[in-house]
């Protein structure tokens, strides 16, 4: 299996004349192995190969040379690698998945619905996968193996939650196990006072949640995890939400006593959606309080506290008029690279698409410098508008940022279920603008506006460029480093320089 940062080697056969040759071959496939460039397999992607035939090895060759027969033998079998999911994929000789997350979250696919899944290619995907475990035990190996992204965990549950699953999942969790992984997560397990603003769910997960809690008890940890997990795989920026679990539990207890008091449900609920609906332990709303300070002071950007803002005058919140280049720039045609997407996620990495905006997400770490993350552990309530997304696409629509655009896409994927509201974007537009100009001496739109392959693999974020467009003035900000996993987008960013093809 070769990735970005593994290159693992399941079983490895050497023929040699005597025990110190066959040690020497092994010695200089390990080098070749670390050594060899292999574009095909370090762009992001797991790609799992069946069999790599080398031919024979010289004692006295060198790693480089070994590398170098290694880097053609894949490229043969690049013209026959096919997705996981081809129909050919069980005889092919090598398997791409978009990411780790991907394997895993398709392997939860198969096992809520019961399919086998006894293709050659899982056991290498997905390392440690014993196929003589008992359904209960891989769903728990499967979480386990997640541990390191709740959004990826959150992926699992909501798989299990679209097969109708979730009561398989809840009887695999040990008790104390839920605690275990939230605090790994860094959240509490609990035990917060209760917060005003409840958290959404679907119906039909909050039926099953308040039928679990009503059956339980609210303070079950598998059940506060469970419902975590749920409202974050409907909202993933609430993973930047400190209190999240405190509210998701607060959520539950109103909905056990509403599901065993039925007569003092609000009036309003007969007027709701079903798939919006919302007993009156499961809807919160807004407090007014919050939202008018929201339209009064902005996102939150405080220039006092800020250190890269410090200096600037009142004015700073205001556009600089002699600056009409973001202004300009949002009647501009798309980029003619750019394709329309169907579906902006599963996008299958040989049809990635072009965008002519592939440097919006070098915003991130500006936001992030500018104090965002600070801000929404203040406010999280703002998490459920979807503001930070929304927000990276006002950025982004300000300087001409299509519809059709792939960003555009993942971005409002994030935040498809959240509500309109009135969000104040133009102080932090004003803040972004002012500290690239300050830090780069770049016009917002000279690093939005840069051409390159979006690969869409929830919740990862592929984005290739080609080596040419390094741009050391980026470098120095920081603004091209990989971003990985951003709790408040609820995404996993990264970036690649590698050759067009």
């Amino acid at each position: 299996m070769l990735t970005t940062t593994t290159r693992l080697v399941r079983q490895l056969k050497v023929q040699a004349a005597s025990g110190a040759h066959a040690r020497r071959g092994a010695l200089l496939i390990e080098d070749a192995l670390r050594t060899a460039s292999l574009p095909f397999a370090d762009q992001g992607r797991v790609v799992v190969i069946r069999r790599l035939a080398l031919g024979r090895i010289y004692p006295l060759a060198s790693a480089a040379t070994v590398a170098l027969r290694l880097e053609c033998v894949v490229r043969q079998l690049e013209t026959g690698a096919v997705r996981f999911d081809d129909p050919c994929a069980a005889q092919a000789p090598a398997v791409i998945f978009a990411s780790t997350t991907e394997a895993i979250v398709q392997f939860a696919r198969r096992l809520a619905r019961h399919h086998p899944a006894t293709e050659w290619f899982w056991r290498s995907a997905l390392p440690g996968l014993n196929p003589s475990l008992g359904h209960a035990e891989t769903w728990l190996w499967l979480i386990e193996q997640a541990h390191a992204q709740p959004a990826t965990q959150a992926a699992i549950v909501a798989e299990a939650a679209t097969a109708d699953a979730l009561d398989e999942v809840l009887a695999a969790i040990p008790v104390g196990r839920g605690r275990f992984w939230l605090r790994l997560a860094a959240w509490s397990a609990g035990g917060a006072p209760a917060p005003v603003h409840a958290v959404r769910f679907a119906h039909r997960e909050e039926s099953w949640l308040a039928r679990q809690t009503a059956a339980l008890s609210p303070d079950d940890d598998r059940i506060l995890w469970m419902g975590t997990m749920l409202a974050l795989s409907r909202h993933p920026s609430l993973a930047a939400d400190p209190e999240l679990p405190a509210r998701v539990q607060s959520t539950l207890a109103a909905a056990a006593l509403h599901l065993q008091a039925p007569d003092t449900a609000s009036p309003a609920v007969g007027h709701e959606k079903p798939e919006a609906a919302a007993s009156a332990g499961l809807r919160g709303r807004q407090p007014a309080r919050h939202m008018a300070a929201a339209r009064a002071t902005g996102p939150g950007v405080s220039f006092r506290e800020s250190p890269d803002l410090a200096d600037q005058s009142d004015q700073s919140d205001r556009p600089d008029r002699s600056d009409r280049s973001d202004r300009s720039d949002k009647q501009c045609p798309p980029h003619p690279g750019i394709r329309p997407l169907d579906s902006a996620f599963g996008q299958p990495p040989e049809l990635a698409t072009v965008s002519g905006f592939a440097g919006l997400c070098f915003l991130v770490p500006a936001l992030q410098r500018l104090g965002i993350e600070a801000r929404l552990a203040r406010d999280p309530w703002i998490l459920d508008s979807g503001f930070p997304a929304r927000l990276l696409l006002h950025l982004g629509q300000r300087i001409g940022l299509p519809d059709t655009d792939p960003l555009t896409c993942a971005l409002q994927a994030t935040c498809a279920d959240t509500p309109p509201v009135d969000l104040p974007f133009q102080p932090w537009f004003a803040a972004v603008r002012h500290w690239c100009r300050r830090r780069t001496g770049l016009h917002l739109w000279e690093i939005v506006r840069r051409p390159g392959i979006v690969r869409l693999a929830p919740p990862h974020i592929e984005i290739s460029f080609a080596p040419a467009q390094a741009d050391l003035r980026l470098r120095r900000a920081g603004l091209d480093l990989d971003p990985g996993w951003v709790p408040w987008l609820g995404l996993v960013i990264s970036y690649h320089y590698c050759d067009a093809h």
